[in-house]
């Protein structure tokens, strides 16, 4: 089970998930508190049962008003030894310190996940007699599996320390970053071919003297794991195959996007979609950009023909099958789950036609149907709740415990 959730205001209590087994037994599987600031965060959590079973999200409010709790992404995935996330507010989560050198430690104060003195973030100091040091925090043993592609992580760290971020598998150890002179900035990593075990290590390093205040340390918080998302194909170079004005109409407000063939920016976008957040224009750079708000919250800008650069491709959707197949004869592609083709009673139409069962990630995606039937809907075993609540519903008991609300979220940045 793995789900997003929102813990904002000073009174809010506790939010707990409790798995409820058809034969009567409870149990609560995990239980988080106080305030988490005006953010989002990830959590997953391996549920064993061998019998049926009901998930319960059960919010308890504080000692007054002034606090909201909000979940969203739940979504259910085949059965693994899932690592992370871990934000260190609880203990190191089997994240250890090397021996070898200066040891990582649970500190208490302003971090990442809370941004107030009451958080908890690790962190080292190299501050011995040497003139080089490193001091090494490593990860437990991550499964081989597609959810565990791209490393994403909190940290500061001061000029005269580097960074090192390394992934240990079977075969060998491979540097996936270098990092520096950063007060307590937010990136995400790109681990690359998963289908190994394997290990990670931020390896804090100080070359040199010591500063005169002779106090150098270096923090690590919110470590946390993405699952592979599929990658563009790249299949159209839309800066070759479109004009300025079949850009406009294909890139409309609210069109899903992904990074595209053109793309220079690194991990603003953390290897999310995204939706376009204004429409294709001129600015003081020249016409061919564009606005994009990615789903984990952040908004950029980005080229769509200018300097005959496309920064951007279409998350291949139904409308943008058929946009693309009636764009000057061009065969337009669908998400993953889905097949973009043409109609039996009408060749020249286009349609994303669903692949049963797609790994079960259930994605909100309607298969065609043949003339005259009713279109099946594949059950879901995610559920973003911008469109309905997908079964889940406040108990009989309680209603109107838990509303379906409408704002900045995960799934969408809108919805």
């Amino acid at each position: 089970l793995s789900f997003n959730y929102h813990m904002y205001g000073v009174d809010v209590g506790s939010l707990a998930v409790e798995i409820a087994k058809h034969n009567g037994g409870k149990e609560e599987v995990w239980k988080h508190g106080n305030d988490h600031g005006d953010r989002w965060f990830n959590q997953s959590i391996d549920v064993n049962s061998s019998v049926p079973f009901r998930v319960r999200f059960v919010a308890t409010r504080g000692g007054a008003f002034k606090g909201d709790i909000a979940i969203d992404e739940v979504r259910f995935g085949v059965c693994s030894n899932f690592v992370g996330p871990c934000l260190f507010e609880d203990g190191m989560c089997g994240w250890t310190s090397d021996g070898t050198g200066p040891a990582w430690q649970p500190e208490m104060g302003v971090d990442h996940t809370r941004g107030n003195e009451y958080g908890n973030y690790m962190v080292t100091y190299l501050t011995g007699n040497e003139t080089t040091e490193s001091a090494a925090l490593t990860s437990p043993v991550v499964p081989a599996d597609q959810h565990h592609c791209q490393l994403l992580f909190s940290y500061t760290v001061p000029k005269e320390i580097t960074l090192e971020v390394y992934a240990n598998f079977s075969t060998g150890r491979t540097r996936i970053g270098v990092l520096y002179n950063t007060a307590q900035e937010y990136t995400g990593l790109n681990i690359g071919n998963t289908s190994d075990p394997f290990t990670i290590q931020f390896v804090a390093v100080r070359e040199g003297d010591l500063p005169a205040s002779g106090r150098l340390y270096a923090k690590i918080d919110d470590v946390d794991f993405r699952e592979c998302l599929p990658l563009p194909e790249y299949s159209i170079d839309y800066c070759k195959t479109f004009t300025a004005d079949q850009l406009k109409v294909l890139f409309v407000k609210e069109a899903p996007v992904l990074r595209g063939q053109d793309w220079q920016w690194k991990f603003q976008d953390f290897f999310y979609p995204g939706k376009v957040y204004t429409e294709l224009g001129e600015d003081e750079r020249g016409p061919g950009w564009l606005d994009i708000k990615w789903d984990h919250g952040l908004t950029g800008h980005y080229r769509m023909g200018h300097s005959g650069k496309c920064d951007l491709e279409l998350l291949r959707t139904v409308d943008s099958c058929v946009e693309l197949a009636n764009l000057d004869g061009v065969l337009g592609s669908c998400s993953p789950n889905a097949e973009c083709m043409s109609s039996p009673s009408n060749p020249a139409e286009y349609n994303c036609t669903c692949k049963p069962d797609y790994m079960g990630d259930g994605y909100s995606c309607v298969p065609s149907a043949a003339d005259g039937e009713q279109a099946p809907v594949l059950p879901k075993a995610r559920c973003d709740f911008d469109d309905d609540w997908c079964g889940w519903g406040p108990e009989p008991m309680r209603p109107g415990a838990w509303l379906r609300h409408t704002g900045p979220t995960p799934s969408g940045g809108t919805g």
